[in-house]
C-alpha cells in the first residue's frame, strides 16, 4: 500500500504526540528533511511494510530519552533546593547575630553624632551668648565714654549732702529749737513765771527792764518788740541763750506782756477763784495757738546742719545769685533758699550749662526735674503744715471775737 508524504505526515500528527524540538505540521529546512527522509527509508526498508511503526519505535526511544531527563533534572532541582535550605537554616543564626549587632553598631552610631551635635549646639549658643554680652558691654560703655550716663554737672555739688550719717537732717537739740522758746512762753502766758505771781508794779518793772537789757541787741533799738531779729534770717542759732531768751520776750509781748497770775490754793476753794480759773485756761489755750504757730516759724529757722553739707550749699550759693549770708549752720529754711535760687537764678558754669540746650544729656535733664519736683513737694508739705496752724490761729480769733 502506497502512502503519499502528505498522508505520512498526517498520522504521525494524528496518532503520536509531537516530540519537542521537532514540527511535523511545517515545513522543515533542506537538510532536516533529507535527514528525516534517510531515517524514515532506512527503517522502512528493515521492517519491510510501512514506516509507521518506525516512526513509533523512534517517538517511544525519544520520549524515554526524555522522561530521563525530566527525572535528572527533577532531582538536581530537589538536590540543589535542600541544599541551599540547609545552608540558609545553618548560616540563619549568624545572620540574626550579624544583623542585631549591625544595628547595635548603628544605634550607638547615631548616640554619638546625637550627643556631639548637642555639644556642638550647646558650644554655638555659649559662644552666641557670650558674644552678645560683650556686645552689650561694648554698647554700654561706648555709650558712657560718649557722655550719655554723665550725670549733671552740678549735681556733684549735692552728691554728700544727705549720703552719710554726719550729714542727715537732724532735729536741733530742745534748747537751739523753737520748743524751748513757746515752753517759756507757755509758762509766762498761764501765770507761772515769778515776775507774773508778782504781779502788779513788779511785773510792769520786769517788762520794762528787759527791754532796757536787750536794748541795741543786733543792732535794734527795740529788740524786745523787734520780729525782724527772728525773721529777717532764714537761721537763727536758738542755742545762744541770749537770742533764745530774746525770742522768748518777743513772743510773750506779742501773745500778753502782762498776764495774769495763777490761781492760789486758797482762790480755788471760792467761787471767784474757780471762775478765774475757767478764764484763765480759755486764755491759756488760745494764746498757745498762736504759739504753735509762731514755734513753727522758728523751727524751721533753727540750724540743723553744719560741716562738710554747709560747704555744699556754700558752693551752689556762689553758683547763682544768691545775696544772704551763709553761716556755719544751716536751717531747712536757708537750705530751701539756697536751693531755690540755685535753680531759679544760675550763675557762672552753672548758668552756661543750663543756657546750652546740649550740655546735658536727657538724663541729666530729667534729673533736674526730679530734683525740682522733690523741692516742690517739700515746700508744698510746709505750706500744708502752716496752713493748719494758721486754721487753728484764726478759729481761736474767731472766738475771741464772739465772745461775751
Amino acid at each position: 500500500m502506497k502512502h503519499s508524504g502528505t498522508n505520512i505526515s498526517a498520522a504521525s500528527a494524528t496518532n503520536v504526540p509531537p516530540r519537542a524540538g521537532f514540527s511535523f505540521g511545517a515545513p522543515a529546512g533542506p537538510c532536516l528533511g533529507a535527514l528525516l527522509a534517510l531515517l524514515l527509508g532506512a527503517a522502512a526498508a528493515e521492517a519491510g511494510s510501512c514506516p509507521c511503526a518506525a516512526i513509533r519505535a523512534f517517538h517511544l526511544e525519544t520520549l524515554e530519552v526524555m522522561r530521563d531527563e525530566g527525572r535528572m533534572t527533577r532531582d538536581l532541582t530537589g538536590s540543589s533546593v535542600e541544599w541551599q535550605t540547609g545552608k540558609l537554616n545553618a548560616n540563619s543564626d549568624i545572620n540574626t547575630e550579624k544583623l542585631i549587632e549591625a544595628l547595635r553598631r548603628h544605634a550607638r552610631e547615631s548616640a554619638n553624632h546625637q550627643r556631639m551635635r548637642v555639644e556642638a549646639e550647646g558650644r554655638i549658643e555659649d559662644a552666641a551668648q557670650i558674644n552678645a554680652v560683650n556686645r552689650l558691654r561694648d554698647e554700654f560703655r561706648a555709650a558712657a565714654e560718649s557722655g550719655e550716663y554723665d550725670p549733671n554737672p552740678s549735681s556733684c555739688l549735692i552728691v554728700d549732702l544727705f549720703g552719710s550719717d554726719d550729714s542727715r537732717l537732724t532735729p536741733p537739740p530742745a534748747e537751739a529749737s523753737g520748743d524751748a522758746v513757746t515752753e517759756g512762753v507757755a509758762e509766762w502766758v498761764a501765770g507761772d513765771h515769778p515776775a507774773v505771781r508778782l504781779g502788779g508794779a513788779n511785773l510792769s518793772k520786769h517788762v520794762a527792764d528787759q527791754r532796757d537789757e536787750f536794748a541795741g541787741f543786733g543792732g535794734s533799738g527795740r529788740a524786745t518788740t523787734d520780729w525782724g531779729l527772728l525773721l529777717d534770717s532764714p537761721t537763727i542759732d536758738l542755742s545762744d541763750p541770749d537770742l533764745s531768751e530774746l525770742a522768748g520776750v518777743i513772743v510773750r509781748n506779742a501773745l500778753d506782756s502782762t498776764p495774769e497770775r495763777e490761781v492760789t490754793a486758797e482762790e480755788r476753794l471760792t467761787p471767784l477763784g474757780l471762775d478765774r480759773i475757767a478764764r484763765n485756761e480759755e486764755k491759756a489755750s488760745r494764746l498757745r495757738a498762736a504759739a504753735e504757730s509762731i514755734e513753727m516759724v522758728l523751727g524751721l529757722r533753727a540750724a540743723v546742719i553744719e560741716g562738710p553739707p554747709v560747704e555744699t550749699f556754700r558752693g551752689m550759693a556762689a553758683d547763682s545769685a544768691y545775696a544772704r549770708d551763709v553761716p556755719d549752720k544751716l536751717s531747712e529754711l536757708q537750705q530751701l533758699d539756697i536751693l531755690t535760687m540755685w535753680n531759679h537764678a544760675p550763675a557762672g558754669e552753672r548758668l552756661e550749662t543750663l543756657a546750652n540746650t546740649g550740655g546735658m544729656n536727657e538724663k541729666a535733664w530729667l534729673y533736674e526735674l526730679h530734683r525740682l519736683l522733690a523741692l516742690n513737694a517739700r515746700v508744698n508739705y510746709l505750706l500744708l503744715e502752716t496752713a493748719g496752724r494758721d486754721a487753728i490761729v484764726n478759729a481761736a480769733i474767731l472766738a475771741t471775737i464772739n465772745d461775751d
